[in-house]
């Protein structure tokens, strides 16, 4: 980017020079010249709890779809919000990618970059009762004989589908939040998880309504603290290091925490 700039700049100093018979017009540099990212024209919402909560069960309650599609909609949610996963990389996962290890883990097989392949541990992200729709989801379709659980022939077509329903779904309870948005607001409450993980709430503030939910209750906190730091004794300083983004870097399948930073936290 800066070569860019100073190319411009030379060139804008000595254009009629170099190029006498072009017979340039000079530009208004102060309005053409900036290199920088066309303004964002939506900001992205942060969807809350009970955002999620209404809309599963909305989804549940009434939603008149056929029935599995109502089923396939509350488990992308789910995954979408307490997971982080895109809705493309939903529409491609296999019965045989929720890999039972003690707990749950899901393998993210298809992704936009080779980063993005990854695995999930599921077990230590979702609240129990969530974790349970979607095992008994997987083990339906696993005795249904099925192989790709979402997508009937055509993922990437069927996948934009759900994610205009879901946009709707979310509508009908007055939010306006987009399917990708709920892996944007997974990354910006991961953060906030973090913090409280490792500094026990010392730099958040201790009326935050957030600490009234499960997923920041001691037992979940301490399963945040075992995706950054592992499951064994920690060394000597580890507990005051922070692993927080590339910890998230990795659960989104980015490359580093750089992309994480400059693209999803917004808090």
């Amino acid at each position: 980017r800066s070569a860019v700039r100073s190319f411009t700049n030379v060139l804008y100093d000595y254009q009629d020079d170099f190029y006498p018979e072009m017979k340039w017009d000079r530009l208004l540099w102060s309005s053409n010249r900036n290199l920088r990212k066309a303004d964002i024209k939506r900001t992205k919402p942060l969807a809350s709890f009970s955002d999620v909560k209404n809309a599963l069960s909305f989804i549940e309650d009434r939603y008149e779809d056929e029935e599995k599609d109502s089923v396939k909609l509350r488990i992308a949610v789910i995954l979408g919000f307490y997971a982080g996963l895109r809705i493309s990389e939903i529409f491609h996962i296999h019965v045989s990618d929720l890999m039972p290890d003690g707990g749950y883990t899901l393998y993210v097989r298809k992704s936009k970059s080779s980063s993005g392949k990854r695995c999930i541990p599921l077990s230590l992200l979702l609240p129990e009762g969530y974790l349970k729709d979607v095992v008994d989801f997987f083990r339906i379709s696993d005795s249904q004989g099925k192989t790709n659980i979402f997508a009937e022939s055509e993922p990437y077509a069927e996948s934009r589908d759900c994610s205009r329903k879901i946009r709707k779904i979310f509508a009908k309870i007055g939010a306006d939040i987009g399917f990708h948005d709920l892996r944007h607001s997974f990354s910006n409450w991961f953060l906030l998880r973090g913090i409280a993980a490792i500094s026990e709430a010392r730099y958040l503030p201790p009326y935050a309504p957030f600490f009234k939910e499960e997923l920041f209750s001691d037992k979940y906190l301490k399963r945040i603290r075992e995706i950054m730091h592992g499951f064994g004794e920690l060394s000597t300083g580890q507990s005051l290091f922070s692993y927080i983004l590339p910890a998230l870097a990795k659960l989104l399948g980015h490359a580093g925490p750089v992309t994480t930073v400059s693209s999803y936290i917004h808090i």
